[in-house]
């Protein structure tokens, strides 16, 4: 199961009823879905990470990654995540293409009882 957390590592009061990830590797390529829904964001500030895949990324790629969020605190205007190159972990931005700005969503995007979902592949 992933765990969530922000840059700096903050973990203090999170907690989640659903925390679902299936993976399955095919090849060069890992397959998951991923649902978690939060009870508590906790009090822990910044970035939002998702850490806990099964398989390193390919240091080489970055995989885009379609996200709905249900429940946001504050609505973001494209939501979309990235697996780091050669990392675990999943981190959530919003894309704002019109003013061309990318932001990582932190702690204040979410509330206490928002559901992450994503699906997608990546390279491995």
């Amino acid at each position: 199961f992933p765990s969530h957390d922000n840059d700096s590592g903050g973990k203090t009061g999170i907690t989640y009823s659903t925390n679902v990830i299936k993976q399955e590797r095919m090849g060069r390529y890992v397959m998951f879905d991923l649902k978690i829904v939060f009870t508590n964001k906790g009090s822990s500030t910044g970035a939002l990470l998702i850490s806990g895949l099964e398989h390193v990324s390919d240091i080489n790629a970055i995989t885009n990654i379609n996200v709905a969020i249900e429940h946001a605190a504050s609505a973001p205007t494209q939501p979309y995540a990235e697996v780091q190159p050669g990392t675990t972990t999943i981190k959530i931005y919003d894309d704002r293409s019109i003013t061309g700005v990318r932001t990582e969503l932190t702690d204040s995007a979410f509330s206490n009882n928002s559901i992450i979902r994503m699906s997608e592949r990546y390279s491995i």
